[in-house]
């Protein structure tokens, strides 16, 4: 075991020391993780009606400046082969990054150095208000800003996604693995599919469908206007609304508890179920987990 431990701790010192010293060290390999320029794109959007960005493994970020172009900036590590391709296909802008082939040993340094991931950082008009759709297999992924969006599409396979300062007629989320932050959204729908990771939405509006499999789930409304429906495999609901909403509740769950500090009229009630009303019962509520709790809060704002 101590030999083991000794072979690990002389093969890190060897990476650090190939880190520090870098290309001249070895000549004959690429290991620079140094940050380039990479490449830069200036687009017309005049006919653009929809925005598709198709990533593999780079950290994206998206966000508006008072500009009448799209801006495209790929930062990546020296030597890397990546380059932005842009597709127009009529009304629909297709954004891609191919990516260089994987140099393991490369790799290697580069995620101890901290400079793994490569970077798309996308500008769009600040009164862009068509469709934008975002799919990656991993990496982390940012937007903000965006105002008067008809639908906003993300698809991640894994990775952290934060959103803030949007307004959109249709939010759809699905993921597999992650963690998803949302602030200050303003959305008629919020379709939201997890697989495995934590869910936060802050200061949120409108229409919520969610469904997870495991992870927590927090959302905070900052009104109460349209139906909000959640149901998950395991992990805690915790539903934070204004103190002036007026609902009708439905919760449950297989194995756990429910709680709401709502002065609820109470329709149906056990450990595990809960039925009744708040107020005139005027907007549907609908929270299940198999097994977790559900906590229904006000907000105190």
């Amino acid at each position: 075991m101590r030999r083991l431990l000794g072979i690990s701790l002389i093969a890190i010192g060897i990476l650090i020391a190939i880190v520090s010293v870098g290309k001249p060290l070895l000549p004959s390999w690429d290991f620079r993780t140094g940050w380039q320029a990479g490449e830069s794109h200036i687009l017309p959007i005049e006919d653009v009606k929809r925005i598709d960005i198709n990533v593999q493994s780079a950290a994206v970020y998206i966000s508006t400046a008072e500009t009448d172009q799209i801006g495209l900036e790929l930062k990546k590590r020296e030597g890397s082969q990546s380059t932005i391709e842009t597709i127009q296909q009529g009304e629909r802008l297709i954004v891609k990054v191919n990516q260089s082939s994987f140099n393991f040993l490369g790799g290697i340094i580069a995620l101890f150095s901290g400079q793994f991931k490569e970077e798309l950082y996308v500008t769009l008009p600040h009164n862009y208000s068509e469709s934008l759709y975002v799919k990656s297999s991993s990496g982390s992924l940012a937007i903000s800003g965006l105002e008067k969006l008809q639908d906003l599409d993300v698809d991640i396979s894994s990775g952290s996604v934060t959103i803030e300062d949007v307004s959109v007629e249709s939010f759809r989320y699905d993921g597999s693995s992650g963690r998803l932050t949302v602030r200050d959204l303003q959305a008629e729908l919020n379709d939201i599919k997890i697989s495995s990771g934590k869910v936060n939405l802050e200061r949120i509006a409108g229409e919520i469908r969610g469904k997870s499999s495991s992870g927590s789930v927090t959302i905070d409304m900052v009104s109460l206007d349209a139906p909000v429906k959640w149901q998950g495999s395991s992990g805690t609901i915790t539903l934070h609304l204004p103190e002036t909403s007026s609902f009708e509740l439905t919760a449950s769950t297989s194995s756990g508890s429910v709680y709401s500090d709502f002065p609820l009229m109470v329709h149906a009630q056990s450990r595990r179920d809960l039925k009744g009303t708040v107020g005139n019962g005027d907007v549907p509520i609908e929270l299940r987990v198999s097994s977790g709790k559900i906590n229904i809060e006000r907000n105190h704002r």
